[in-house]
């Protein structure tokens, strides 16, 4: 999704639920936090609240340092049957508990309701018999500080319209992931992303859960 349309999607975010700058710069700073210890990560210096604050203006309100990158990424997965499964060497075994995948549609701005990633968590959790407070884990759609605070919402994981409030008192900080940053005892994982633009939100919205 565009910056800009990702600030109209934050201004009709910000007018019901005061939704602030700086809560938005509390999640660009954690998440360059959570990248100091992963090598592979794009940008790997911590960066102060201020200076997210401070940087230049890509469209009101997200500046610079709230819009992520433009990078390369890849992860690859052995999906197999238990015959499979036995050819393997013994090690950690990640189980496919739900995986849905949404067409966005039209809505009115302020029905956070009817939004698609909402709609696609929705159907994932039942499918996976999960809750949101089942999860342990979740990694979320982040092209800007703003998306993550709405997928928080979206997700379950506060009620609509806290995410701002969620994200500033620090309860998405990691405990680890992977080495420095592994979560310990984590068993149910959540992965969430988007893409395109459709009547407003995304155009297709995926919701993936794994358990060990």
């Amino acid at each position: 999704m565009f910056k800009g349309d990702y600030a109209d999607v934050l201004r009709a975010h910000i007018r019901p639920f005061g939704t602030t700058k700086h809560q938005l710069a509390t999640v660009s700073q954690k998440n360059r936090a959570h990248a100091v210890h992963n090598p592979l990560a794009h940008y790997r210096e911590a960066i102060s609240v201020d200076e997210i604050l401070s940087a230049r203006s890509i469209v009101e309100p997200l500046t610079m340092q709230m819009c992520a990158p433009l990078t390369d990424g890849a992860a690859a997965a052995i999906v197999c049957n238990n015959v499979g499964l036995r050819r393997l060497a013994d090690g950690p075994r990640i189980w496919m508990r739900a995986t849905v995948m949404q067409s966005g549609s039209r809505r009115a701005s302020s029905d956070w309701s009817r939004s698609i990633s909402k709609r696609t968590a929705d159907r994932a959790y039942e499918e996976a018999g999960v809750a949101p407070e089942d999860v342990d884990v979740a990694e979320l759609h982040d092209d800007s500080a703003f998306d993550e605070i709405l997928q928080t919402e979206m997700m379950g994981f506060c009620e609509i319209g806290a995410g701002g409030k969620l994200a500033e008192s620090g309860a998405t900080a990691l405990g680890g992931q992977a080495g420095a940053r592994q979560i310990p005892g984590a068993r149910i994982a959540l992965a969430e992303n988007g893409g395109g633009l459709y009547g407003g939100e995304e155009a297709v919205a995926t919701v993936t859960i794994l358990s060990t």
